[in-house]
């Protein structure tokens, strides 16, 4: 999909667990069906099937736990910069605390008009 294409379709907010069993996806190798995670992005990137919705917050996130487990650093650092271009960050005008989690709590402003892609 070109840059200057916008995206279309449903809005969703990509759960961390997603991105980080989905990251085979941006490896040398893909075998769709394979890994339902790896399926998803893989959709995103190569049709523009949702729109992916991101806040400062939640791009941390993905960073802090993609360093946590080990991913490699390109790796998340492609991922990380493709979504910096390509998905649509949301403004927060309202933070709230659901949860000690701040895991959860940084995906829940993004999810007010949106769907959760969750494992």
């Amino acid at each position: 999909m070109k840059p200057s294409q916008k995206r279309r379709g449903r809005r969703v907010v990509v759960a961390t667990s997603v991105v980080i069993a989905g990251v085979s996806a941006f490896k040398g190798s893909f075998t769709p069906g394979r890994n339902p995670s790896a399926d998803t992005l893989r959709q995103w990137v190569e049709k523009g099937k949702f729109v992916w919705l991101v806040t400062p917050e939640i791009l941390e996130e993905y960073k802090e736990v993609a360093k946590r487990l080990n991913v490699r650093p390109s790796v998340a650092g492609r991922l990380v910069n493709l979504l910096r271009e390509e998905a649509e960050e949301v403004a927060v005008r309202k933070s709230v605390e659901i949860s000690p989690d701040q895991a959860i709590t940084a995906f829940v402003p993004a999810l007010k008009k949106a769907v959760l892609i969750s494992l």
